[in-house]
């Protein structure tokens, strides 16, 4: 047996260096709240509506006057657990099946939520998915066609989940898809695809033979554009959900146009279901259903978002208070920042939607200054930056839509000098980082569209080390590029991959001065990677996942003073956080 040590801070990297602390935000919505509906389906003899609450991880189920009645699902990978689930359909039986989207699976549930069976597992071979966006049960043969989305296919099983066949590649010719994410079963006997990416509708005979395609991207009549569902009525009319035209576009059984139903009504329709007298509409970006009738008036609208406090939406970045007792978070897409103790006790939110002082459109970077602990906020959608005192109010703000000098086209992150002096900023529109004063004066910028040194496509991220060396992830380069003070080009390392010092689409970034180490939020990845100051690979945190530690599509992260790393889980809706297995001044001892 062979003992080696190895003193935390060297250059040999640890693959567990950080152990999982806790996961803010996780809480559940109360009955009624939806966050992203993704499916719907009805069972008009029970009286049952049930509803895919997809970022909730749960199926709520309604009755037909709207009152919900109860939820079944809960985060997780665990069978009866649900991950961004998508598309619901129900048997003859009365079973409900959930497309469980991000666990690449299909769950079965009777209608107490009682988990019969579940089947499908990551791949693509046939029998494995990778994230089914949407499922139809055949009412002439009870088999499951599944819209399997990221291979590009449609597969069908029987009932037990055994697979039978599949039809489909990469592609636009007929047969092939890109991105197909609803599917329905026909009283015709035919299967129709909503093919998002192609912007049609395919329809096909039970072997994948292909009968009919229609659509083409655009906003006019039997155009479309990502069309996300389709549903058919038993007399044959059929319902598209033209989503991107926030609309549900109506055509005859042959393909004819009919109506728009929902036109300055819906925002992102993702799903649907029609009854006798019904049409209902999961309004995605409303988050709520929306129930029409037959001829296109809406009647009812049922379930809003959930705005408690400690709640996410797609959490851009974090910040940390410079004596580590408060945490900072840009809820991006409830255009607020909430406010921590280190512990995760809620403190208060700031801000609301709007273009005023003190309001946000989508806030996605935040750094506190070093003197004064003041939020410097990358107000993205407003093409701004606005500072605030830590009680919230605005103390200043600057920048406007353009390409000029302090001007900004979508800002993402924000950085400050160690000494609080300076203030740079990833415009990531305008590919190029700018460089302020802490009141926002004296630009300077550098960078340009490029793969060249020095050069950006989409800079994202941006951190400032002890010495003033300014690191930029460059995201759509897959690298990360160092800098001077000045913006001189220094070095670079990255590239396109998976393995250690490669990157898919780098996002955030923070240096430790504890130790001296740089963290990269590899986003596509799901992880995020730790390097000594000259690049060196230290270590690789996280894997995707739904559990403790895991991250779905990690945007960004920062580093208290106490070494602990937070980091805001965009794809989870989820604030986690880290700390050192062992304290950084002692040897680790390994055994080999």
């Amino acid at each position: 047996m062979c003992i080696c040590l190895t003193l935390a801070g060297s250059a040999q990297a640890d693959a567990r260096p950080y152990t999982f602390v806790a996961q803010w935000g996780l809480q559940t919505g109360p009955l009624g709240t939806l966050l992203y509906p993704s499916g719907v389906t009805v069972d008009t003899t029970a009286g049952r509506v049930y509803v895919v609450d997809s970022h909730s991880h749960r199926v709520q189920v309604f009755d037909l006057d709207g009152n919900p009645v109860y939820a079944w699902g809960t985060f997780g990978a665990a069978v009866g657990q649900l991950w961004d689930p998508g598309g619901a359909a129900l048997d003859a039986q009365g079973q409900i099946y959930v497309a469980d989207t991000a666990n690449d699976r299909v769950q079965i549930l009777d209608p107490a939520g009682t988990v019969v069976t579940a089947w499908g597992a990551y791949g693509s071979y046939p029998g494995q998915l990778q994230r089914p966006a949407d499922l139809t049960i055949a009412p002439w043969d009870g088999y499951v066609y599944v819209a399997d989305t990221v291979n590009d296919r449609v597969q069908v099983f029987d009932a037990l989940g055994n697979p039978l066949r599949y039809w489909g590649s990469k592609g636009s010719s007929n047969r092939q898809f890109r991105s197909p994410h609803g599917i329905a079963a026909g009283p015709d006997g035919l299967i129709y695809v909503a093919d998002s990416g192609n912007h049609r509708v395919q329809v096909f005979d039970p072997w994948g033979n292909i009968v009919n395609a229609w659509g083409g991207q655009g906003s006019g009549d039997r155009q479309f554009d990502w069309p996300s569902d389709v549903t058919v009525a038993t007399d044959g009319t059929i319902y598209v959900a033209d989503t991107c035209n926030n609309r549900v576009q109506v055509l005859d059984a042959t393909g004819g146009f009919l109506c728009h139903i929902g036109e300055g009504e819906l925002h992102w329709p993702g799903a649907l279901a029609v009854t006798s007298d019904r049409l209902y509409v999961a309004d995605t970006l409303n988050h709520r259903l929306a129930v029409f009738d037959l001829q296109g008036q809406l009647v009812d609208t049922w379930g809003h978002k959930d705005l408690r406090a400690g709640r996410f939406d797609q959490p851009h970045s974090v910040a940390v208070s410079p004596d580590g007792a408060r945490i900072y978070v840009a809820d991006t897409f409830n255009d607020r920042i909430q406010v921590f103790a280190a512990d995760g006790t809620f403190i208060a939110d700031w801000g609301s939607s709007g273009a005023e002082a003190g309001q946000f459109n989508q806030p996605q970077g935040l750094a506190a200054s070093p003197v004064n602990g003041h939020i410097y906020v990358a107000d993205t959608g407003n093409d701004r930056l606005q500072v605030l005192d830590t009680a919230g109010s605005v103390v200043r703000a600057w920048g406007s839509s353009g390409p000029g000098l302090g001007e900004f086209t979508a800002p993402q992150n924000i950085a400050l000098s160690p000494d609080g002096s300076r203030v740079y900023v990833t415009d990531s529109g305008n590919h190029r980082v700018q460089s302020f004063d802490a009141a926002g004066h004296n630009p300077q910028e550098w960078g340009q569209f490029g793969t060249g040194d020095g050069q950006f496509d989409t800079p994202y991220g941006v951190a400032v080390d002890a010495e003033g060396h300014v690191l930029v992830s460059d995201l759509g380069n897959h690298r990360v590029q160092m800098f001077d003070t000045e913006g001189h080009y220094l070095w670079q390392w990255g590239e396109l991959g998976l393995d250690p010092r490669q990157f898919h689409r780098p996002t955030g970034v923070a240096f430790s001065p504890l130790d001296g180490q740089w963290f990269i939020a590899d986003y596509s990845s799901n992880r995020l990677q730790a390097f000594d100051a000259f690049g060196g690979f230290r270590a690789s945190i996280g894997a995707r996942g739904p559990g403790a530690g895991h991250f779905q599509l990690p945007r960004s992260v920062a580093i208290g003073p106490d070494g602990r790393l937070y980091v805001a889980d965009t794809g989870n809706n989820l604030l986690q956080v880290f700390e050192r297995r062992y304290p950084l001044w002692l040897p680790v001892v390994r055994r080999r």
